[in-house]
C-alpha cells in the first residue's frame, strides 16, 4: 500500500512518494461522479515533484462544460498538490480516532483507493470551476487549475484549530490573547461560538508552486462539514473565511488563538447560514478580490474559518448549556482523503498586448 511507504517521512516526502505511486496507476478515461452529476473524461497524468499535473475535461449532464475565464477551454490543466489517496468507507480498515474539545470519541473508517480518491477530487474541483452553456472552441487547451491540501498534524502547512473555554464572560473569551488548547492532529476541527467557548479554525496551504507571473482569476476555498450545531438561530450563525497569523507553519500553540483577522476573503453574500449547510459534503467559499490577494505566491497561504457572533464581538445569547452555534470540519490526514480542506486557485499567464496595441495603433 502506499500508506505504508509514508512511515516515518515529512511532508514534502510523503507529497512526493504520493505522486510518484499515483502516477503509475491507470487514470486515462472517462468515469461518472454521481455526487455532483458530472462526468470526467482524463487525458493523460504524470507526477510532479508535490503532486500530479493531468489535462481533463468534463460534462454535466449532456451538457459540455468550459474552462477559463470566458468558458471557451476544453481541456483545463489540473494540478493536484500533495494529492489524496484515501476515501471514506464504513468497512474500511484504516481507523481514526480522536477526541474534541467536549470529550466526544470521532472515529473515521478509510480505505486506500488512489484512483478513486483522484475521480472525487478532480469532479469536485470540476464542479467548482467547469462553466455550463458556454461557446467551447474545440481541442482549446486552458492554463492551470491548481488544488493544495494542508499537510496533516504539526506539519507545514499545518491545519488545526485553537479554542478558549476557561472563562465565564464572552468578552473575556472573545478577547483573549491565548486559548486554553491547540489541536492539530484531531480527525475533525470546529469553529464555534457558544456562551463562553469559542473554537478557531486554522488551514495554512503552501500555495508557492503558483509561478509569480501568473495572474490569478479565481479561487474557491473548501472544507468538508462533518456536522453542525446551531443553537442560536439568531442571524449573526454564520461561517466565513478570514486570514490567520500564526507563529508557524509546522504547528499551532495556544498564542495563536488572537492571530487570526476578522477581516472576510469572500463578498458577504459568502457568508454560510448555518441553518443551510449541509453536512457530509464540502462548503465551499468563493473568494473575492480581497481573498484572491492573500493568496501568497511565494509561500504559505494562511486562511482560517471564524464563526459569525465570534467575526462581528457579539455574545451568544441564552446559551446555558454553553452549546452555541458550531461547525466541524475534517482535518487533514496523514495519507491525504477525499475530506481534507481545499484550496482551489486558476491561474495563468498575463495576457500580453498586441504588436498594433505596443504601437499605438
Amino acid at each position: 500500500m502506499i500508506k505504508d511507504l509514508l512511515t516515518n517521512l515529512n511532508s514534502k516526502e510523503k507529497a512526493r512518494i504520493k505522486s510518484e505511486e499515483i502516477s503509475k496507476l491507470n487514470h486515462k478515461g472517462s468515469y461518472d461522479d454521481p455526487k455532483y452529476g458530472i462526468k470526467v473524461e482524463i487525458k493523460d497524468i504524470t507526477a510532479i515533484e508535490d503532486g500530479i499535473s493531468l489535462y481533463a475535461r468534463a460534462w454535466k449532464g449532456t451538457n459540455q462544460l468550459g474552462f477559463g475565464n470566458d468558458g471557451t477551454i476544453e481541456w483545463e490543466h489540473f494540478i493536484i498538490h500533495n494529492p489524496p489517496i484515501l476515501v471514506d468507507d464504513t468497512n474500511g480498515t484504516i481507523i481514526r480516532k480522536s477526541t474534541d474539545i467536549e470529550g466526544v470519541e470521532k472515529i473515521r473508517k478509510l480505505r486506500e483507493a488512489p484512483i478513486l480518491a483522484i475521480q472525487e477530487t478532480l469532479a469536485h474541483i470540476v464542479k467548482l470551476v467547469g462553466k455550463e452553456n458556454t461557446e467551447i472552441i474545440s481541442g482549446r487547451t486552458g492554463n492551470t487549475t491548481s488544488t493544495f491540501f494542508p499537510a496533516a498534524g504539526a506539519a507545514s502547512p499545518v491545519d488545526g484549530y485553537v479554542y478558549h473555554n476557561t472563562s465565564t464572560v464572552w468578552a473575556t473569551a472573545h478577547d483573549a490573547a491565548n486559548g486554553a488548547a491547540a489541536e492539530t492532529g484531531e480527525a475533525t476541527m470546529q469553529a464555534s461560538s457558544a456562551r463562553v467557548t469559542i473554537s478557531r479554525i486554522y488551514t495554512l496551504f503552501d500555495t508557492s508552486a503558483i509561478p509569480d507571473a501568473d495572474v490569478i482569476s479565481a479561487a474557491t476555498y473548501s472544507l468538508f462539514v462533518t456536522s453542525v450545531n446551531n443553537a442560536d438561530n439568531d442571524g449573526d450563525d454564520f461561517v466565513s473565511v478570514v486570514t490567520t497569523t500564526p507563529a508557524n507553519t509546522n504547528n499551532l500553540v495556544v498564542g495563536d488563538y488572537s492571530q487570526i483577522i476578522t477581516t472576510e476573503q469572500h463578498d458577504t453574500t459568502q457568508r454560510k447560514d448555518l441553518t443551510s449547510v449541509s453536512t457530509s459534503a464540502y462548503l465551499d467559499w468563493t473568494l473575492n478580490a480581497t481573498g484572491i490577494a492573500s493568496i501568497l505566491k511565494t509561500g504559505i497561504t494562511k486562511f482560517g474559518v471564524r464563526e459569525g457572533h465570534d467575526i462581528i464581538n457579539s455574545a451568544v445569547l441564552d446559551d446555558a448549556a454553553n452549546v452555541g452555534d458550531r461547525l466541524f470540519a475534517s482535518q487533514a490526514d496523514e495519507a491525504g482523503t477525499t475530506q481534507d480542506p481545499k484550496l482551489v486557485v486558476v491561474h495563468g499567464a498575463a495576457a500580453v498586448a498586441s504588436n498594433f496595441l505596443l504601437m499605438g495603433v
